[in-house]
């Protein structure tokens, strides 16, 4: 957003997805955004849907995973973790533009 990654005169729009549960506790990363007023920001969507949040998308930056549950072994944190990328991978497949950079 500050054009460190993609240069200095090109806007980007966020597309930060998240599920449903946490979709009000994401609108406290968007204040946050906005309040840092990055002259690149063309906008900042905020989708449960993986569908509609890699829509076309040019780059993907997938940060987000479940953390080890009480209990929990590697393999079986590889496991529910997995199900996420899979997920994810799909939706970029079938919705993002066919040369996105993940």
């Amino acid at each position: 957003a500050s054009g460190e990654m993609l240069g200095p005169d090109q806007p980007v729009i966020l597309q930060l997805i998240e599920i449903e549960p946490m979709l009000q506790k994401l609108q406290g990363v968007v204040m946050e955004l906005k309040d840092c007023a990055f002259p690149l920001v063309a906008g900042i969507e905020t989708p449960a849907n993986l569908d509609k949040g890699f829509e076309g998308a040019d780059y993907a930056l997938l940060v987000g995973s479940k953390p080890r549950g009480p209990g929990m072994e590697r393999g079986d944190l590889l496991n529910e973790n997995g199900k996420i990328f899979v997920a994810q991978g799909r939706a970029l497949n079938d919705f993002a533009s066919k040369d996105v950079k993940v």
